[in-house]
């Protein structure tokens, strides 16, 4: 069925009259109401936001070459901080003081650590963390092996084993200077 002219017209009267027209303040009002309605989703997004970058995850950049190959200056870094458990082989985030600093766990509280031609041993088995380089000791410390490493502490090592900037060389870091383990890393250099 169709409907002629007059008809259509007819709907489009009826349609616009029973749209109500506001009084100024009623607009107002409803006007408010949207606007304390935005603020408090904005409010919960902030909220939301801040748990899962401030709280649960964070970001750091690698700032040097101490971790290469596997992790390169520039990389962005995503870290999990609620982690509880850390286990031989997990890149972790330090706080060393003056920033942040980025290691890889080799040996876990009560494991003994020994450095003999060029291998790192753990619990007088080689490591099974996968290394390029040979690694050496730090002839400058004060640490002596067998080291062994105390409870509530992990010894880390940078990937980079000519670099001894680590517990080679300033011994165990106790575990509430790990801001958390590493998840994932984002190349952004060179772009």
């Amino acid at each position: 069925m169709a409907l002629d002219s007059k008809q259509v017209k007819k709907e489009d009267k009826v349609t616009s009259e029973k749209k109500p027209v506001l009084p100024k303040s009623k607009e107002n009002q409803v006007l408010k109401k949207r606007l304390v309605l935005l603020s408090v989703k904005i409010g919960f997004l902030v909220l939301v936001c801040f748990l899962v970058f401030g709280v649960i995850f964070g970001f750091t950049r690698m700032s040097d070459e101490s971790m290469y190959p596997n992790i390169k200056n520039g990389d962005l870094l995503i870290y999990y901080r609620l982690e509880n458990k850390y286990s031989n082989g997990d890149a972790v985030i330090v706080d060393r003081g003056n920033g942040t600093e980025v290691y890889r766990i080799v040996a876990l509280p009560g494991q003994t650590v020994d450095i003999e031609n060029g291998k790192l041993l753990v619990d007088g088995q080689p490591s099974t963390v996968e290394v390029f380089l040979e690694t050496e000791k730090d002839e400058k410390t004060a640490l002596s092996y067998p080291y062994r490493v105390p409870d509530g502490s992990y010894f880390v090592m940078n990937d980079f084993r000519k670099d001894t900037n680590d517990s080679r060389k300033f011994g165990q870091i106790t575990r509430d200077k790990i801001k958390g383990r590493l998840i994932t890393k984002i190349q952004i250099r060179d772009l």
